[in-house]
């Protein structure tokens, strides 16, 4: 099966805390599970918003939004220190 990287990510957990459950509980002498290999972590690729979804969203926004807006697109203010600002 060809699985995107989160939903292996979270069958791996699944599978490890009932193994460890099973393990701590007596049912199993060992756990099976304690060395399955992490599932890497894929880097994302930025997707910048489209040029009309950009024009449309400053046309409608208010003086204040649009600053944030602008600080966002335009000096690549990340959204944690754009609401700083």
């Amino acid at each position: 099966m060809d699985w995107q990287a989160e939903t292996r990510r979270s069958i791996r957990a699944c599978v490890m805390k009932f193994f460890e459950w099973a393990h701590k509980q007596g049912r199993i002498p060992a756990n099976p599970a304690a060395d399955m290999e992490r599932v890497k972590r894929q880097s994302g690729m930025p997707q910048p918003a489209p040029d009309q979804a950009w024009r449309d969203a400053l046309a409608a926004a208010t003086p204040r939004e649009a600053i944030m807006l602008r600080l966002a697109a335009e000096a690549g203010v990340r959204r944690a220190e754009v609401a700083q600002v």
